[in-house]
């Protein structure tokens, strides 16, 4: 009985601390602080832009040349419910 407990109670705690780590999401079109620094203002065009960060996450209601890329990241500790730590939106004329 003394042996069934030395295996499984170990295999239960670390179980129980795996479980209880966070875990980080990045949803939508994110830009991180180096893929700004790429973008040149005045020098980049749209096929260079969707080259180096990806196409939009959607353009300007009422004005087309506008390019807005959303994104947030999130970290949810086990079953609570997820906590945005950042969200950017970066609007592109």
């Amino acid at each position: 009985m003394t042996t069934l407990v030395r295996i499984f109670l170990p295999v239960m705690l670390s179980a129980a601390i795996a479980a209880c780590s966070p875990r980080s999401e990045t949803r939508g079109n994110y830009l991180t602080d180096s893929l700004i620094s790429e973008i040149k203002l005045g020098e980049t065009d749209r096929r260079t832009l969707t080259r180096l960060v990806g196409p939009p996450s959607t353009q300007g209601t009422f004005d087309s040349q506008v390019w807005y890329y959303v994104g947030r990241q999130t970290e949810q500790w086990a079953f609570m419910k997820p906590d945005v730590t950042d969200q950017r939106v970066v609007a592109v004329y």
